[in-house]
């Protein structure tokens, strides 16, 4: 691998992950009501859903998604299930009684989710997004040497955007624990409720809709 190869990667991966989409939002979420801990577990999950990405593009196994329709297909619909529930979860703490609301969402930290289940959420979500293994299917090759072992390079690679994903969603989480007590206030709140539902079930849509 060269060293202009890894730094275009590295600049095409940058605008990829600063890009908001479901994972921003997601630790964004996170971290807003459970805390930097837990966003930042959130943004484990997601980077390691990228180096499954990038291992499966390496070895070509993520070639299966353009093969096979059927394939695609279940990604997809598993993936917009998915984001329709997260969705769904997000419309439920929106329409939850004002009440009931302030009785959910005190001044500290909600501490109910568990480092495993944030880590998992943050897998899923990048798991189950077909949009990402196209995109590693699409991008990897173009950057990788003939003359380059596949897999190392493939993993390097894979780490360049790790490395560049977990910097900006740590980011985000931690700046999202900082300005909690603001977000936490419950207009304020119930709003990120509607963004995260719109986003989620926005992007579950387009993958249902998407052939």
């Amino acid at each position: 691998m060269t060293v202009e190869a890894v730094g275009a990667f590295a600049l095409v991966a940058a605008l990829v992950t600063i890009t908001p989409g479901v994972d921003t939002m997601l630790v964004l979420s996170t971290a807003t009501r459970f805390g930097a801990g837990r966003g930042l577990y959130t943004a484990a999950g997601t980077i390691s859903g990228l180096y499954c990405w990038g291992l499966a593009a390496a070895t070509g196994a993520s070639a299966v998604l353009t093969a096979s329709t059927g394939a695609y297909t279940a990604l997809r619909i598993a993936g917009a299930a998915y984001l329709f529930w997260l969705g769904l979860t997000a419309l439920r703490s929106l329409l939850r009684p004002a009440s009931a609301d302030h009785a959910v969402r005190p001044t500290a930290v909600n501490s109910a989710l568990s480092a495993r289940r944030a880590y998992v959420r943050g897998l899923l979500t990048n798991l189950l997004n077909p949009k990402i293994g196209i995109f590693y299917l699409s991008l990897l090759p173009q950057f990788l040497p003939a003359d380059a072992a596949a897999l190392p390079a493939g993993l390097l690679l894979a780490s360049v955007h790790a490395i560049e994903g977990l910097t900006f969603l740590g980011l985000v989480s931690l700046l999202a624990h900082r300005a909690g007590t603001w977000l936490r206030r419950p207009h304020i709140s119930r709003g990120l409720d509607g963004v995260c539902a719109a986003v989620f079930l926005g992007f579950g849509a387009r993958l249902i809709l998407t052939r």
